[in-house]
Protein backbone atom coordinates (compact mmCIF):
# COMPACT_ATOMS: atom_id res chain seq x y z
CA UNK A 1 0.00 0.00 0.00
CA UNK A 2 2.76 2.48 1.00
CA UNK A 3 6.47 1.86 0.42
CA UNK A 4 9.35 4.21 1.26
CA UNK A 5 13.05 3.53 0.70
CA UNK A 6 15.79 5.93 1.84
CA UNK A 7 13.21 8.71 1.80
CA UNK A 8 14.44 12.25 2.37
CA UNK A 9 12.96 15.73 2.46
CA UNK A 10 14.86 18.93 3.11
CA UNK A 11 13.80 22.55 3.30
CA UNK A 12 15.91 25.58 2.42
CA UNK A 13 15.51 28.35 5.00
CA UNK A 14 17.27 31.57 5.91
CA UNK A 15 19.11 29.58 8.57
CA UNK A 16 20.30 27.01 6.04
CA UNK A 17 19.14 23.55 5.00
CA UNK A 18 16.77 21.77 7.39
CA UNK A 19 16.58 17.98 7.06
CA UNK A 20 12.93 17.28 7.90
CA UNK A 21 12.99 13.60 6.84
CA UNK A 22 16.26 11.69 6.69
CA UNK A 23 16.79 8.27 5.13
CA UNK A 24 13.52 6.61 6.20
CA UNK A 25 12.55 3.14 4.95
CA UNK A 26 9.29 1.30 5.68
CA UNK A 27 6.45 -0.65 4.09
CA UNK A 28 2.82 -0.43 5.16
CA UNK A 29 0.79 -3.44 3.93
CA UNK A 30 -2.81 -3.19 2.81
CA UNK A 31 -5.38 -3.52 5.59
CA UNK A 32 -3.15 -2.46 8.49
CA UNK A 33 -3.38 0.46 10.90
CA UNK A 34 -0.02 2.16 11.46
CA UNK A 35 0.67 4.90 13.97
CA UNK A 36 3.34 7.54 13.44
CA UNK A 37 4.60 9.03 16.70
CA UNK A 38 7.26 11.49 17.74
CA UNK A 39 7.79 14.80 19.46
CA UNK A 40 6.74 18.08 17.84
CA UNK A 41 9.05 18.75 14.91
CA UNK A 42 9.92 15.07 14.44
CA UNK A 43 8.71 15.09 10.82
CA UNK A 44 5.32 13.38 11.18
CA UNK A 45 3.25 15.89 9.19
CA UNK A 46 5.98 16.30 6.57
CA UNK A 47 5.94 12.54 6.02
CA UNK A 48 2.15 12.53 5.68
CA UNK A 49 2.37 15.39 3.18
CA UNK A 50 4.73 13.31 1.05
CA UNK A 51 2.56 10.19 1.29
CA UNK A 52 -0.48 12.18 0.12
CA UNK A 53 1.41 14.08 -2.59
CA UNK A 54 1.37 17.57 -1.08
CA UNK A 55 5.19 17.49 -0.97
CA UNK A 56 7.70 15.84 -3.27
CA UNK A 57 10.64 14.00 -1.69
CA UNK A 58 14.07 15.55 -2.04
CA UNK A 59 15.48 12.07 -2.57
CA UNK A 60 14.56 8.42 -2.19
CA UNK A 61 11.71 6.17 -3.30
CA UNK A 62 8.05 6.59 -2.32
CA UNK A 63 4.93 4.88 -3.64
CA UNK A 64 1.37 5.25 -2.37
CA UNK A 65 -0.97 2.63 -3.80
CA UNK A 66 1.78 1.94 -6.39
CA UNK A 67 1.76 5.55 -7.58
CA UNK A 68 4.19 8.44 -7.23
CA UNK A 69 2.14 10.61 -4.85
CA UNK A 70 3.13 14.14 -5.91
CA UNK A 71 2.69 13.22 -9.59
CA UNK A 72 -0.62 11.40 -9.08
CA UNK A 73 -2.59 13.54 -6.65
CA UNK A 74 -5.75 13.61 -8.78
CA UNK A 75 -5.92 9.86 -9.33
CA UNK A 76 -4.96 9.12 -5.71
CA UNK A 77 -7.77 11.32 -4.38
CA UNK A 78 -10.38 8.79 -5.56
CA UNK A 79 -9.18 6.19 -3.06
CA UNK A 80 -7.52 8.44 -0.48
CA UNK A 81 -9.21 10.30 2.40
CA UNK A 82 -7.21 12.74 4.52
CA UNK A 83 -7.97 14.55 7.77
CA UNK A 84 -5.61 17.04 9.38
CA UNK A 85 -6.96 17.69 12.87
CA UNK A 86 -5.82 21.31 12.92
CA UNK A 87 -7.10 22.11 9.42
CA UNK A 88 -10.84 21.68 8.86
CA UNK A 89 -12.39 20.83 5.50
CA UNK A 90 -15.71 22.40 6.46
CA UNK A 91 -16.79 25.27 4.21
CA UNK A 92 -16.97 28.63 5.97
CA UNK A 93 -20.26 29.71 4.36
CA UNK A 94 -22.04 26.36 4.61
CA UNK A 95 -23.70 24.39 7.35
CA UNK A 96 -22.24 21.00 8.29
CA UNK A 97 -25.07 19.32 6.37
CA UNK A 98 -24.35 21.37 3.25
CA UNK A 99 -20.62 20.55 3.48
CA UNK A 100 -21.44 16.84 3.70
CA UNK A 101 -23.84 17.02 0.76
CA UNK A 102 -21.17 18.80 -1.31
CA UNK A 103 -18.60 16.16 -0.32
CA UNK A 104 -20.98 13.45 -1.53
CA UNK A 105 -21.39 15.18 -4.88
CA UNK A 106 -17.65 15.78 -5.35
CA UNK A 107 -16.78 12.12 -4.72
CA UNK A 108 -19.71 10.51 -6.49
CA UNK A 109 -21.55 9.22 -3.44
CA UNK A 110 -25.12 8.42 -4.49
CA UNK A 111 -28.12 9.79 -2.58
CA UNK A 112 -28.95 6.28 -1.38
CA UNK A 113 -25.38 5.66 -0.18
CA UNK A 114 -25.29 9.10 1.44
CA UNK A 115 -28.42 8.36 3.46
CA UNK A 116 -27.13 4.92 4.41
CA UNK A 117 -23.82 6.36 5.63
CA UNK A 118 -25.59 9.12 7.53
CA UNK A 119 -27.62 6.51 9.43
CA UNK A 120 -24.33 4.86 10.48
CA UNK A 121 -22.36 8.01 11.24
CA UNK A 122 -25.07 9.98 13.06
CA UNK A 123 -25.12 7.84 16.23
CA UNK A 124 -21.36 7.36 16.01
CA UNK A 125 -20.57 11.09 15.90
CA UNK A 126 -23.85 12.62 17.10
CA UNK A 127 -24.05 14.54 13.82
CA UNK A 128 -27.74 15.43 14.09
CA UNK A 129 -26.92 17.93 16.86
CA UNK A 130 -24.58 19.96 14.63
CA UNK A 131 -25.83 19.44 11.04
CA UNK A 132 -27.47 22.88 10.88
CA UNK A 133 -24.50 24.73 12.40
CA UNK A 134 -21.83 26.69 10.58
CA UNK A 135 -18.14 26.12 11.24
CA UNK A 136 -17.81 29.27 13.36
CA UNK A 137 -20.51 27.96 15.70
CA UNK A 138 -18.71 24.70 16.47
CA UNK A 139 -16.44 23.88 19.39
CA UNK A 140 -13.19 22.02 18.67
CA UNK A 141 -14.77 18.67 19.52
CA UNK A 142 -17.85 19.39 17.39
CA UNK A 143 -15.67 20.45 14.45
CA UNK A 144 -13.68 17.22 14.71
CA UNK A 145 -16.90 15.21 14.70
CA UNK A 146 -18.05 17.05 11.59
CA UNK A 147 -14.70 16.57 9.84
CA UNK A 148 -14.72 12.87 10.68
CA UNK A 149 -18.22 12.71 9.20
CA UNK A 150 -16.91 14.22 5.96
CA UNK A 151 -13.99 11.79 5.91
CA UNK A 152 -16.03 8.64 6.58
CA UNK A 153 -18.85 9.56 4.22
CA UNK A 154 -17.14 7.71 1.37
CA UNK A 155 -15.33 4.39 1.21
CA UNK A 156 -11.59 4.88 0.80
CA UNK A 157 -8.81 2.33 0.39
CA UNK A 158 -6.39 4.53 2.34
CA UNK A 159 -7.21 6.90 5.22
CA UNK A 160 -4.64 9.38 6.54
CA UNK A 161 -5.38 10.96 9.93
CA UNK A 162 -3.22 13.64 11.54
CA UNK A 163 -4.28 14.11 15.19
CA UNK A 164 -7.89 13.07 14.45
CA UNK A 165 -9.10 12.87 18.06
CA UNK A 166 -8.45 16.46 19.15
CA UNK A 167 -11.20 17.67 21.47
CA UNK A 168 -13.22 14.44 21.34
CA UNK A 169 -14.60 12.96 24.55
CA UNK A 170 -13.76 9.40 25.54
CA UNK A 171 -17.06 7.93 24.35
CA UNK A 172 -16.71 9.33 20.82
CA UNK A 173 -13.02 8.39 20.65
CA UNK A 174 -13.84 4.80 21.54
CA UNK A 175 -16.72 4.65 19.06
CA UNK A 176 -14.59 6.05 16.22
CA UNK A 177 -11.73 3.69 17.09
CA UNK A 178 -14.08 0.69 16.90
CA UNK A 179 -15.43 1.92 13.57
CA UNK A 180 -11.93 2.31 12.12
CA UNK A 181 -10.99 -1.19 13.28
CA UNK A 182 -14.12 -2.54 11.62
CA UNK A 183 -13.18 -0.79 8.36
CA UNK A 184 -9.87 -2.66 8.29
CA UNK A 185 -11.53 -5.98 9.15
CA UNK A 186 -14.45 -5.72 6.74
CA UNK A 187 -13.08 -3.62 3.86
CA UNK A 188 -9.32 -4.06 4.13
CA UNK A 189 -8.91 -0.30 4.59
CA UNK A 190 -5.38 0.89 5.34
CA UNK A 191 -5.13 3.62 7.98
CA UNK A 192 -2.13 5.78 8.89
CA UNK A 193 -2.49 8.24 11.73
CA UNK A 194 -0.53 10.37 14.14
CA UNK A 195 -1.34 10.95 17.79
CA UNK A 196 0.37 12.14 20.95
CA UNK A 197 -1.90 9.85 22.96
CA UNK A 198 -0.22 6.47 23.31
CA UNK A 199 -3.49 4.85 24.37
CA UNK A 200 -4.93 5.66 20.93
CA UNK A 201 -1.88 4.09 19.32
CA UNK A 202 -1.97 0.97 21.47
CA UNK A 203 -5.70 0.34 21.05
CA UNK A 204 -5.72 0.86 17.28
CA UNK A 205 -2.37 0.13 15.68
CA UNK A 206 -0.81 -3.03 14.31
CA UNK A 207 2.51 -1.25 13.76
CA UNK A 208 4.34 1.82 14.93
CA UNK A 209 6.77 4.21 13.22
CA UNK A 210 8.75 6.30 15.70
CA UNK A 211 10.39 9.49 14.41
CA UNK A 212 12.87 11.82 16.05
CA UNK A 213 14.31 14.85 14.29
CA UNK A 214 13.40 13.37 10.91
CA UNK A 215 14.97 9.97 11.54
CA UNK A 216 13.28 6.62 12.10
CA UNK A 217 14.06 5.15 15.53
CA UNK A 218 11.77 2.15 15.22
CA UNK A 219 9.32 0.51 12.82
CA UNK A 220 7.55 -2.65 13.92
CA UNK A 221 4.76 -4.09 16.03
CA UNK A 222 3.41 -2.18 19.01
CA UNK A 223 3.74 -5.14 21.38
CA UNK A 224 7.36 -5.75 20.39
CA UNK A 225 8.15 -2.08 21.04
CA UNK A 226 6.72 -2.35 24.56
CA UNK A 227 8.73 -5.51 25.27
CA UNK A 228 11.93 -4.16 23.74
CA UNK A 229 12.07 -0.63 25.14
CA UNK A 230 10.15 -0.83 28.43
CA UNK A 231 12.36 -2.03 31.25
CA UNK A 232 10.00 -1.29 34.16
CA UNK A 233 8.43 -4.50 35.44
CA UNK A 234 6.12 -5.48 38.26
CA UNK A 235 5.79 -8.92 39.86
CA UNK A 236 2.71 -9.84 41.91
CA UNK A 237 2.90 -12.98 44.09
CA UNK A 238 0.67 -14.70 46.59
CA UNK A 239 2.94 -16.40 49.12
CA UNK A 240 2.10 -19.10 51.65
CA UNK A 241 4.98 -18.73 54.07
CA UNK A 242 6.90 -15.86 55.61
CA UNK A 243 7.87 -12.66 53.82
CA UNK A 244 11.15 -13.34 51.97
CA UNK A 245 14.19 -11.16 52.58
CA UNK A 246 14.64 -8.89 49.53
CA UNK A 247 17.47 -6.77 50.87
CA UNK A 248 20.06 -8.41 48.60
CA UNK A 249 18.09 -7.63 45.44
CA UNK A 250 18.24 -4.25 43.64
CA UNK A 251 14.46 -3.87 43.50
CA UNK A 252 12.98 -0.37 43.21
CA UNK A 253 10.34 -0.99 45.84
CA UNK A 254 8.02 -3.65 47.19
CA UNK A 255 4.70 -3.84 49.04
CA UNK A 256 3.40 -6.64 51.23
CA UNK A 257 -0.17 -7.03 52.51
CA UNK A 258 -2.25 -10.12 53.41
CA UNK A 259 0.20 -12.60 51.88
CA UNK A 260 0.33 -10.61 48.64
CA UNK A 261 3.74 -9.29 47.61
CA UNK A 262 4.24 -6.75 44.80
CA UNK A 263 7.75 -6.02 43.56
CA UNK A 264 8.74 -3.22 41.14
CA UNK A 265 12.07 -3.62 39.39
CA UNK A 266 14.11 -2.71 36.31
CA UNK A 267 14.54 -5.65 33.92
CA UNK A 268 17.79 -4.12 32.62
CA UNK A 269 19.30 -4.63 36.09
CA UNK A 270 17.39 -7.61 37.41
CA UNK A 271 15.65 -10.54 35.73
CA UNK A 272 12.35 -12.11 36.75
CA UNK A 273 14.08 -15.48 36.91
CA UNK A 274 16.59 -14.25 39.51
CA UNK A 275 13.83 -12.73 41.66
CA UNK A 276 11.75 -15.90 41.56
CA UNK A 277 14.68 -18.13 42.44
CA UNK A 278 15.57 -15.86 45.35
CA UNK A 279 12.00 -15.89 46.69
CA UNK A 280 11.28 -19.59 46.21
CA UNK A 281 14.44 -20.49 48.14
CA UNK A 282 12.88 -18.80 51.17
CA UNK A 283 9.12 -19.43 50.94
CA UNK A 284 6.29 -21.10 49.03
CA UNK A 285 4.43 -19.29 46.23
CA UNK A 286 0.80 -19.97 45.32
CA UNK A 287 0.40 -17.65 42.30
CA UNK A 288 2.50 -15.36 40.11
CA UNK A 289 1.53 -12.49 37.84
CA UNK A 290 3.93 -10.32 35.84
CA UNK A 291 3.17 -6.83 34.53
CA UNK A 292 5.14 -4.31 32.53
CA UNK A 293 4.93 -0.63 31.76
CA UNK A 294 2.90 0.66 28.85
CA UNK A 295 3.65 2.09 25.43
CA UNK A 296 4.16 5.63 26.72
CA UNK A 297 6.94 4.49 29.04
CA UNK A 298 8.49 2.46 26.21
CA UNK A 299 8.53 5.51 23.92
CA UNK A 300 10.05 7.69 26.63
CA UNK A 301 12.75 5.08 27.20
CA UNK A 302 13.47 4.86 23.45
CA UNK A 303 13.76 8.64 23.14
CA UNK A 304 16.15 8.83 26.09
CA UNK A 305 18.38 6.13 24.60
CA UNK A 306 18.68 8.13 21.37
CA UNK A 307 19.67 11.42 23.00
Amino acid sequence: MITAKNLQREFHTKMGIVQAIEDITFHIPEGEIVGIVGENGAGKTTLLHMITGLLAPTDGYLRTMRKIPYASRKSLSKDLAVLYGRCSRLHEQMTVKQSMELEAILYGVSKEEYQRKLLILDPLLNLSSILDNHKVQLSLGERMRADLGLLLLRDSKLIILDEPFLGLDAMVRNAVSEYLLELTRQNGTTIVFTSHDMQDIKSLCHRLLVLKKGKSLYYGSVNYAINKFQSRRSLELEILGKLPDLSDLPVKRYQYCNQHLTIDYDSDCLSTKVIMRHIMEQTQVRSIKTNQGGLEEAMQSLMRKEE
